[in-house]
């Protein structure tokens, strides 16, 4: 199972992302939720995760300045935008810190599904990539 972390300050789609979309089946499991970039930010520095999936406008700590400070410290998370703001300036710096989609509110269950499926196997693949390197290093002592 890979980590993901959900991060929206509106409750109850913090709560309906949570609770009623089938993570399992795609292969992730919640690990933690959060109503602002600030808070989920200090949890990722000391328990980092294969996936965040973020709003981009919350009180405290904005998506966008989340995704900045999460990518230099953990840059191989991947990262989906989830707002209800379609503004190309927010997709431009999105790209910039290798969001892997932007989906815009009210999100289409399928399309989510389809997103997190293919993070899911672009993980498994990473995983077998690095599992590959390793066995090749070790040949090589």
């Amino acid at each position: 199972m890979f980590k993901l972390v959900i991060v929206e300050d509106e409750d109850n789609i913090r709560h309906s992302l949570e609770c009623f979309i089938p993570w399992n089946q795609m292969g992730f499991e919640v690990v933690a939720t959060f109503s602002d970039g600030s808070d989920a930010l200090a949890y990722l520095k000391d328990n980092p995760c294969d996936a965040v999936m973020t709003d981009v406008l919350m009180s405290r700590m904005s998506g966008l300045d989340m995704i900045r400070q999460l990518h230099t410290i953990h840059p191989q998370i991947k990262v989906v935008i989830l707002s209800g703001y379609s503004e190309f300036s927010y997709a431009q710096e999105a790209i910039r810190y290798q969001v892997v989609h932007y989906l815009v509110k009210p999100v289409d269950v399928d399309e989510l599904m389809e997103v997190f499926t293919n993070i899911a196997e672009q993980l498994q693949q990473e995983k077998q990539d690095a599992s590959v390197e390793e066995t090749v290093a070790e040949t090589d002592r």
